[in-house]
C-alpha cells in the first residue's frame, strides 16, 4: 500500500524519534507509530479494528514503543483482547527514500487494519480515502510514506528492515566503545551517535561524530555547512583529532579558505595552534608562522567526555571528579576515543579494593600527553603511550570498609 499527500510546508515538527536515510531524507515517528515526514504537512497514521470499534494506540489502549536495536527502527505495541499488534518502522530508499511502517496480527483473532492521514477529519474511526486492509492471525501488511522520488515505489520495492539494520550496525561497528556499568558517569551509546548522525548538523554535533569514531561524517557535515566562525572551529578541532590531511584535500574535502574567510580578521580563532598546525601541513608555512604568535583563548581545552575523560593542554585527565561510589569494584572500558593527543583507550579492573589501570595512546607525531586519574588516585602520573599499574585504594573504599569483588571486562558493556 503507498500513502502519498503534496507536501507543504510545517510550522514545527512533532515530538518522536527521527529517522531517516543517507539522501538527507527524515521523518519523525511519534509514540502511536505515526509517521510524519520533515517538511511535510501532514503525518499517516494506522487503526486496528476489532470487535465493533476501530482503535488507534493511543491513551485508550496499552501501547508500547521500542527500539530493540541501533538502527533507527521501532516497533509499537498494541494491545487487543486477543493479543497484540506489532507495527514495526523504519526508512530506506528505493527510486527514493521512504519510510516503511510493517503491521503484524499476533492476535487470535483476524482484524482490519486502515491507514489514513493525520490530522484526520475524524476523531472515532478512519472514513473517507482510508486504505482498509484484513488481517488474520499471523500474517500482516505494509504500507510506505514515501519520499522525493519514490511516489511510485510500492513497500516491497524497499528493503527489509533486517537489511536495513545490518546496514547500520557495519556503519557503527568500528566506532569508539564504552564498557561501562552505568551512565551516569558519562559516554556514548551507540544509539546516541546514530541520532546525531540523523540530526540537523551543528558545530558541536559535528565535533562529537568526530571525537566518538565517526570522522568521514564529521567531515561531511563540515564540508557541506555554510561556512561560518563556528564551523571553522569545528573543522579545526576535527583536524586536531586526527591529521587527516585528505579531509582537507580530496574532492569534496572540507574548504578551509572558505572557512577563513567566514571568520575574517576580527574573529580570532579558538585554537590557532591546531590551526597553524593545519596550515603548515598544507604548506602555507608563513600563514602558520603568523598564527603560531597568537596565544589560544582560555576555553580551547579542556574538553570533556562527561566524567570519564577530559582533554587538557598537557594531557589527558581519566575521571577527573570524584569516582563514582557505585562504580567501586565494577570494570570498565573506553577504547577508541580521537582526542588532540591521539587515539586513547584505557581500562580499569579490579583486584580486591585496588584498582588497575590499562592505557594505550597512539599519540599524534610530535606529541606527549601526561595521564591522571584525580578521581581515583591523586598520585598517578605518567607520560607514557601505554602502560599498566595498580592504583592505591581509592579513599572512599577505605572510609566505606567494603573489599570490591574483582570482575573481568568480558561480562559485557554497560
Amino acid at each position: 500500500m503507498r500513502w502519498f499527500k503534496k507536501q507543504k510546508p510545517v510550522q514545527a515538527a512533532p515530538e518522536g524519534t527521527l529517522i531517516g536515510t543517507d539522501d538527507g531524507f527524515r521523518a519523525i515517528v511519534d509514540d502511536q507509530g505515526t509517521v510524519f515526514p520533515l517538511g511535510a504537512d501532514h503525518g499517516v497514521q494506522w487503526w486496528v479494528r476489532y470487535g465493533d470499534d476501530w482503535h488507534q494506540p493511543n491513551g485508550e489502549t496499552r501501547r508500547r514503543q521500542t527500539r530493540p536495536g541501533t538502527a533507527p527502527i521501532l516497533e509499537t505495541t498494541m494491545h487487543i483482547p486477543d493479543g497484540r499488534v506489532i507495527a514495526t518502522t523504519w526508512a530506506a530508499a528505493a527510486t527514493g527514500p521512504g519510510v516503511i511502517t510493517e503491521i503484524r496480527n499476533e492476535s487470535a483473532a483476524p482484524i482490519a487494519i486502515a491507514v489514513s492521514p493525520e490530522p484526520a477529519p475524524w476523531s472515532t474511526s478512519p472514513q473517507g480515502k482510508s486504505g482498509v486492509v484484513t488481517v488474520v492471525h499471523g500474517s500482516g501488511m505494509r504500507f510506505v510514506v514515501p519520499g522525493p522520488g519514490a511516489e511510485k515505489a510500492k513497500p516491497e520495492d524497499f528493503p527489509e528492515a533486517e537489511r536495513v539494520k545490518a546496514g547500520w550496525d557495519k556503519r557503527f561497528e568500528e566506532i569508539a566503545d564504552t564498557q561501562l556499568p552505568g551512565t551516569d558517569l558519562g559516554g556514548f551509546k551507540t544509539q546516541q551517535l546514530v541520532d546525531l548522525f540523523l540530526a540537523e548538523p551543528t558545530p558541536d554535533g559535528a565535533c562529537s561524530l568526530s571525537a566518538w569514531g565517526l570522522p568521514t561524517e564529521a567531515t561531511r557535515q563540515i564540508a557541506e555547512a555554510a561556512p561560518s566562525p563556528e564551523w571553522l572551529n569545528a573543522a579545526v578541532e576535527h583536524w586536531a583529532r586526527h591529521r587527516n590531511l585528505a579531509d582537507f584535500t580530496e574532492p569534496r574535502r572540507i574548504d578551509l579558505d572558505q572557512l577563513l574567510r567566514s571568520a575574517g580578521r576580527r574573529t580570532a580563532p579558538t585554537d590557532p595552534q591546531s590551526l597553524a598546525n593545519l596550515l603548515a601541513a598544507l604548506g602555507e608555512h608563513q600563514a602558520a608562522t603568523d598564527l603560531q604568535k597568537q596565544k589560544p583563548a582560555q576555553d580551547v581545552w579542556p574538553r570533556r567526555y562527561g566524567a570519564l575523560v577530559e582533554e587538557t593542554s598537557k594531557g589527558l585527565v581519566l575521571f577527573p571528579d570524584e569516582f563514582s561510589a557505585d562504580w567501586y569494584g565494577k570494570d570498565l572500558a573506553v577504547t577508541g576515543l580521537a582526542t588532540q593527543w591521539g587515539q586513547f583507550g584505557f581500562a580499569l579492573r579490579w583486584h580486591g579494593a585496588r584498582p588497575a589501570l590499562l592505557w594505550e595512546l597512539n599519540p599524534h607525531p610530535e606529541t606527549s600527553a601526561v595521564i591522571t586519574t584525580p578521581g581515583l588516585d591523586t598520585s598517578f602520573e605518567s607520560n607514557k603511550n601505554e602502560g599498566e599499574t595498580l592504583l592505591a585504594e581509592p579513599p572512599k573504599v577505605r572510609a566505606v570498609g567494603t573489599v570490591p569483588t574483582a570482575r573481568t571486562l568480558s561480562e559485557g558493556k554497560g
